[in-house]
């Protein structure tokens, strides 16, 4: 029987691989495994500089594992969101920061990504309505 390692940062339950090849093709949830997270962390890490990952940048991050998500055609929106989401969280999990930071990232991070992918992916669609300012005359200037 696997071991699962609870991660307060995580959406989900990761097995612990113990030299078990078939363990990383196991379903964590939603269709998602071990490898798949892994896959999009590597992917993710080799288009960025992992070491200048801060609480400014996060979402830039975010928007990479979006992107390389994006044409993948047997996950749902959903299903791409939280990889992506528990790609970040194992990035951010072994970034080399001082604990306190690593903690405030992570807060950061899953405090605001699920919003910030849904809007951007309404975004991206066209889907917001962005009203036209109304040039108001003032008599001060």
């Amino acid at each position: 029987m696997p071991k699962f390692v609870t991660n307060e940062k995580s959406l989900v339950e990761v097995p612990v691989l113990e030299n078990d090849p078939d363990e990383e093709k196991k379903l964590i949830k939603d269709g998602i495994t071990v490898k798949d997270i892994s896959n999009l962390k590597d992917k993710i890490e080799n288009m960025i500089d992992k070491k200048n990952i801060n609480v400014s940048n996060i979402l830039q991050v975010t928007r990479t594992g979006m992107e390389l998500v994006s044409n993948i055609t047997n996950l749902n929106g959903n299903t791409k969101k939280k990889l992506v989401i528990e790609s970040v969280n194992l990035i951010i999990d072994e970034l080399p920061v001082d604990e306190n930071i690593q903690a405030l990232i992570s807060f950061v991070f899953n405090s605001i990504a699920p919003t910030i992918i849904d809007d951007l992916i309404s975004a991206s669609k066209g889907d917001f309505k962005f009203k036209k300012s109304k040039k108001v005359f003032c008599p001060c200037f």
